[in-house]
């Protein structure tokens, strides 16, 4: 039976018999806890932590059989009367052209139609007859309101509210089941008749009419298309209450899942609101966790418990089946039944809405399920500080250090993100999942409809303005009056100490950060965050957490997968167990089927070691830096240190600097001045990259809505031909938030039939979603474009990477065995002869003509030799392998090497060695280090701290044993002791340490892969080190003189050590497969710092190389091991081939595939 018809018989004895009850209360109940799509309305999947909300209010409003009932003509009228009253109030219409009488001076002209009715008046002449008439008949336009989709919404409108009014009328019949509150009803009353006398007095002229198929408007519209699609859904909606015992069944155990998800903790998902039996709900009171399995086609509980205190053991688990048994109805309420949970019956409950409240306590009885104390899932209006989002399942917690939002004073919202820190992003929800974040603000901007103040939320320093544009646009979205405060900002507008606070130190979240700031006019001037040195030990929260957790799993035995850690960080769970010494966390992690439970709590103990570890890099870190002029950001659970240390401000008292902000933001004040980092866009220009400068470190002042006009000095080109412009923009790459981002110019008058030249203006306004607005204006008006507004696109990493394929040294048959019959054993003869001379102490031979010859340098220069041959030869074949060591063993090449570093290290035991002598002496005791350990690889001269100059050897070593950990770590020691402080730049050992360990990529160029592999913190590490060399060499000054210099700074060694880096990089294109180097990627942040900084280094030694002596323009400091080969474009002819070489692979470039590289000799 169809809906309308039912309605019709319904309301002729206005009673409602127990099916229908039963068939309304299982509809409302699915209704209640459903989420709608808002084009659609149909029922979508949904979050746990709706469906509890929801349940909870149905469960406590509960209080007759029926209520004002939540069925489908309820949802249909509901989803559309929005609609119904945006289009009540600006209804289509359309020109309608009809005939009537008009006083004939009001006629402006007459139409065919005019004279033919004129034709029927008395007289002989037009004239005659207008004499005899006041009014003509003329064809006039009006509007009208009589069209198909108008007459399709009075004939829904008047089908529903039929519907609804009798449905007013069978609630008023039946108290006894919808109770005496109708104020729900009187409110509907009042919306009907107000809409239909809208539709009596506006849409008078409308005729109602029935349609099977709709125009434009019904489909494309809106509002119409709701209408139209609720019509049909009217039309076609029946009446079939046969099954409605068996759907009330269903619905029972779903609300009481739903119901149950408030006391509980849950393993969230997105779930349809037909079946929530794949939630596992757990719990935990004292030492026990309680869980709860359900089974909604079998109608079974199943109520686990554990022994919960640092490790999970299961005590009981108990199997409860629900069985339902009708019984004969009475016709009063909704259909009745007697309830057996295990065959024991527990009561007789009618199926309606009270029914399930009753039946709900006695089911609770019987599990043995005690409610404890109401979870926090829901965001309360009046309640911010309690409220938190799981950054992974989008799971909210009762936590009150959590992600947050708080009151500022004058009732202004501050959202403070980084109090839990999430990844590398500031706003983890916004790059794990993309409605995360967003959906959490829509939710706290629901329950506050009529909030229309400031809300102040933070920006990480070091998150620049062009990467967090998307969360900028997501606040603004959901609060039109968001406004962004960078975190030193708002940490210095919190301090007492405000005047004198010049730099900050945040040690919040994954990343810490060290940002710069001046004073000017009582206010902040915020200079950007400043690079972090890589020899600083960090210690911040993330480490804090990371340590407490591994020292956690130490003492107790336990082990967490990685994505339980996350969650026990992301979620906030472990600060506010740190913050307010709480117990037990648990994470339930898996599936319904496949899960496990993990445990984690406050020990006073571990705390405090991590407390202390803490404290030995914090102030370590604070030493060097002045002390009142320097503030740090501490997580909230590390306040017991202000007291200590001073010039701290923990997380959460960043709020207070957001009530300076506000005020100064509802004043239209100058909130602070920001100094803006330079930015360039990257052009070619004199055969190589060149910059753009747009912004050079600009100051201006920040008011809200104004922006700051920037005329860039220099003028653009757009060449004729293109489709589109994009240019890199160079930018600030402090900051693992970053991304890399190029300016695209696009417009119709493209491609251009002839260069165009254009000037660039930059309109900066800060927190707007494009806070650099760049704007390109032709210079001559002739232009076929007047304005274009160039897009910023984020560059994404590139999958298809291109490898070096390197060539190495072939040996024929002919020239092996004349290494091995010919030069091999001239070479040790030779060095077996000064070995006899050294050991006779016939240091020196003079020849006939004048020439001294020192038998220690001509042996040492031997075993180089040697040692190359070992080296090149070994990794041929191993073969080859196998016949040069038994040669060189023969000679005893090892200890005749011990025996000469013996020697050389004599000198530099003394005190009273010229320095030049002592250099020389360095030199040669490193050489034979590095000897030693070519001939034996024996780890033990590492262990052992036998080796003077192990940074020498490294390279040999690692060549053939590029796995070996215990090894890699007295190198990766040695690597941090070497770069601990500034000036490691000029440090001999430092360039010794990378110009011997390309001695592993000649031979073996995936040498640096297998360390990456075997340990990948050393080698990212070594990463770090190479690309802040390789920054450091593109800023230096090549023009300086070698007597400007200290010994090892001149042009020429740092040609050297670009070199080094080069040769190096080229062998970690191998590892971008590899997780610690994604970002080395096509696209990715490392690849675009070292691009940046080769086309820095290439411009400066270009310009540099032009003022060169002879000497060191013929230098081949550049010149690497590789011989590579690349036809470059003419327009790159100044570009230094390896750099060029380096950058194709880097960026992903197609030409990479064309280079040839070979190993040199």
């Amino acid at each position: 039976m169809s809906l309308i018809k039912y309605y019709d018989a319904l309301f002729e004895d206005e009673k409602l018999n127990s099916e229908y009850v039963t068939y309304l209360s299982a509809i409302h109940m699915m209704n209640t806890i459903s989420k709608r799509d808002n084009i659609n309305n149909k029922i979508l999947k949904d979050l746990g932590v709706n469906y509890s909300k929801k349940a909870l209010v149905f469960y406590e409003s509960a209080q007759a059989p029926l209520t004002f009932l939540n069925d489908d003509v309820q949802i249909i009228y509901d989803f559309t009367k929005e609609h119904i009253n945006k289009i009540l109030k600006n209804p289509h219409k359309a020109i309608v052209k009809e005939q009537k009488l008009i006083k004939k001076e009001k006629i402006k002209s007459l139409d065919s139609k005019s004279f033919k009715w004129l034709a029927n008046k008395p007289g002989s002449s037009v004239r005659e007859k207008l004499a005899n008439v006041e009014k003509i008949s003329s064809t006039i336009k009006r509007y009208s309101y009589n069209i198909k989709e108008n007459q399709v919404l009075l004939a829904y409108f008047k089908d529903i509210a039929k519907i609804l009014n009798k449905k007013i009328g069978i609630m008023n019949s039946n108290p006894e089941l919808f109770g005496q509150d109708n104020l729900e009803l009187e409110k509907l009353k009042r919306e009907l008749n107000k809409k239909n006398f809208t539709f009596r007095t506006e849409f008078e002229e409308v005729v109602e009419k029935d349609y099977s198929s709709p125009n434009n408007a019904l489909i494309g519209n809106v509002d119409y298309s709701s209408v139209w699609s609720s019509y049909l859904d009217l039309k076609q909606m029946n009446i079939d209450y046969s099954n409605a015992f068996e759907d009330y069944k269903k619905a029972l155990v779903n609300m009481l899942i739903a119901y149950l998800m408030n006391y509980y903790d849950f393993i969230e998902d997105m779930n349809d609101s037909s079946n929530l039996s794949n939630y596992v709900l757990y719990s935990k009171e004292n030492d026990e966790l309680q869980e709860l399995l359900f089974d909604n086609n079998d109608y079974k509980v199943i109520v686990n418990k554990f022994n919960a205190l640092n490790t999970i053991e299961l005590l009981s688990s108990d199997e409860y089946v629900l069985r339902f048994e009708k019984v004969e109805s009475d016709n009063t309420r909704g259909l009745p039944y007697n309830l057996y949970i295990n065959d024991k019956m527990v009561g007789k409950f009618y199926s309606d809405i009270l029914g399930f409240k009753e039946a709900l306590v006695e089911i609770l009885k019987e599990l043995n399920i005690s409610l404890l104390k109401q979870k926090e899932h829901i965001i309360d209006k009046k309640n911010y500080n309690f409220i938190s989002i799981n950054s992974f399942d989008n799971r909210m917690y009762n936590s009150t250090d959590s992600i947050r939002l708080s009151i500022c004073d004058n009732g202004s919202i501050f959202n403070n993100n980084s109090i839990c820190f999430a990844n590398d992003k500031n706003l983890y929800y916004y790059s794990y999942k993309k409605e995360g974040y967003s959906r959490f603000l829509r939710q706290t901007s629901l329950v506050n409809e009529d909030f229309n103040k400031h809300v102040i939320y933070d920006i990480n320093d070091t998150f620049d303005e062009f990467s967090s544009a998307t969360v900028r646009r997501v606040f603004s979205s959901i609060y039109p009056k968001s406004y962004p405060v960078w975190r030193s900002i708002l940490a210095g507008e919190a301090s007492y100490n405000k005047a004198k606070v010049r730099t900050i130190l945040d040690f919040c979240g994954k990343n810490f950060s060290i940002s710069k700031l001046e004073r000017k006019n009582d206010r902040f001037v915020h200079c950007g965050p400043v690079e972090v040195p890589i020899y600083y030990q960090i210690f911040n929260e993330f480490n804090f957490y990371e340590s407490y957790i591994s020292k956690y799993q130490n003492k107790y035995s336990v082990s967490y997968p990685n994505n339980v850690i996350n969650e026990f960080m992301a979620s906030g769970a472990l600060h506010s167990i740190l913050n307010k010494k709480l117990d037990n966390y648990i994470v339930c992690d898996g599936t319904i089927n496949n899960h496990k439970y993990y445990i984690i709590s406050f020990d006073d103990e571990l705390f405090e070691s991590t407390l202390r570890d803490f404290e030995a890099s914090y102030s370590a870190i604070i030493e060097k830096f002045d002390k009142e002029s320097t503030l740090s950001i501490l997580p909230d659970f590390l306040e017991c240190l202000v007291d200590k240390y001073g010039y701290i401000v923990c997380n959460k008292y960043l709020i207070n600097g957001a009530n300076e902000i506000i005020e100064r933001l509802e004043n239209n004040e100058i909130t602070w001045y920001e100094k803006l980092p330079k930015l360039s866009l990257e052009i070619i220009k004199d055969g190589m990259f060149d910059n753009l400068v747009l912004v050079d470190n600009q100051e201006c002042e920040n008011i809200i809505g104004k922006k700051f006009r920037i005329v860039v000095k220099d003028k653009l080109t757009l060449s004729k031909g293109n489709k589109n412009y994009i240019l890199p923009l160079n930018k600030s790459f402090i900051g693992a938030e970053n991304d890399s981002f190029v300016a695209k110019a696009e417009d119709p008058s493209f491609p251009l039939a002839k260069d165009v030249q254009v000037r660039l203006i930059i309109e900066y306004s800060f927190g707007a979603e494009n806070s650099y607005l760049l704007k390109l204006i032709p210079v001559l008006k002739t232009a076929p474009f007047e304005e274009i507004i160039v897009k910023w696109e984020k560059e994404n990493l590139i999958e298809n990477l291109i490898y070096p394929n390197i060539i190495d040294v072939i040996y024929s048959d002919e020239s092996l065995d004349k290494e091995f019959n010919e030069k091999l054993p001239r070479t040790l003869e030779l060095f077996n002869n000064h070995m006899t001379c050294i050991k006779r102490n016939q240091i020196k031979y003079t020849t006939k003509s004048g020439k001294t010859i020192n038998y220690v340098q001509e042996a040492s220069k031997d075993i180089q030799i040697l040692i190359n041959k070992n080296q090149r030869i070994s990794h041929y074949t191993d073969d080859s392998k196998e016949k040069i060591r038994r040669i060189i063993s023969h000679y005893d090449v090892y200890n005749n090497a011990m025996f000469l570093l013996e020697r050389a290290r004599g000198p530099l035991k003394s005190a009273n060695v010229d320095e030049g002598y002592k250099q020389v002496m360095v030199w040669r005791a490193s050489e034979l280090e590095e000897a030693l350990i070519e001939l034996s690889f024996d780890s033990n001269l590492y262990k052992n701290d036998f080796l003077m100059f192990p940074e020498a050897t490294y390279g040999r070593y690692f060549a053939e044993r590029p796995d070996d950990v215990e090894v890699i770590n007295i190198a990766y020691s040695q690597l941090i002791r070497i770069t601990s402080n500034d000036d490691y730049f000029d440090s001999a050992v430092f360039r010794r340490y990378l110009n011997k360990l390309t001695s592993a990529t000649a031979v073996n160029h995936m040498s640096i892969y297998e360390m990456a592999k075997a340990h990948p913190t050393y080698v990212s590490y070594l990463l770090k080190v190479i690309i802040k060399t390789l920054e450091k060499l593109s800023l230096y000054d090549w023009n300086m003189k070698p007597e400007e210099c200290s010994f090892y700074n001149t042009p020429k060694e740092n040609g050297f050590l670009t070199r080094y880096c080069v040769e190096l990089l080229i062998s970690f294109l191998y590892c971008r497969d590899l997780a610690y180097f994604s970002d080395l990627k096509p696209g990715g942040k490392l690849a675009n710092e070292i691009i940046f900084h080769l086309k820095n280094f290439n411009r400066n030694i270009v310009d540099a190389m032009k003022n060169w002596d002879d000497e060191n323009k013929k230098s081949k400091m550049l010149k690497t091991k590789y011989h590579i080969t690349l036809d470059k474009p003419n327009e790159l002819v100044n570009m230094w081939n390896e750099a060029y070489c380096l950058i194709l692979y880097l960026s992903g470039d197609e030409r990479a595939n064309y280079i040839k590289i070979g190993s040199g000799d």
